[in-house]
C-alpha cells in the first residue's frame, strides 16, 4: 500500500514495453522452465532434469542452433527422450 500512489504515477500505456520484454526474456528461459515444471508433475527430480534435457534439444533444432550444441547434450537428450518411450512403447505391445 506505500507504493500505491508511485504506481499510480506511471500510465499502463509505458508499462506495456516493459511487459513485452519480459516476456520475450522468459521465452529464452523455457527449457529452464520445463524443467522446473516436470519435477512436480512427474514426482520424480530426475525425470523433470530429462524433460529439460529433451526441451533444450528440441528447442535448439526448432530455433536452427542445433549445430552450436555440445555433443555430449545431442546423446544425454537423446537417451532421455529414449528413456521417456520406452514405456508406451513396452504398453503397447503388452
Amino acid at each position: 500500500m506505500f507504493f500505491a500512489p508511485i504506481y499510480s504515477i506511471v500510465p499502463i500505456e509505458a508499462a506495456a514495453p516493459a511487459l513485452v520484454v519480459a516476456g520475450a526474456l522468459m521465452i529464452g528461459q523455457s527449457a529452464a522452465f520445463l524443467t522446473i515444471v516436470g519435477m512436480p508433475f512427474t514426482y520424480s527430480i530426475a525425470n523433470g532434469i530429462g524433460v529439460g534435457f529433451t526441451s533444450l534439444g528440441n528447442h535448439a533444432v526448432g530455433s536452427g542452433r542445433g549445430r552450436q550444441v555440445h555433443p555430449l547434450l545431442w546423446i544425454v537428450a537423446l537417451l532421455c527422450a529414449a528413456y521417456f518411450a520406452i514405456q508406451p512403447i513396452t504398453d503397447a505391445f503388452t
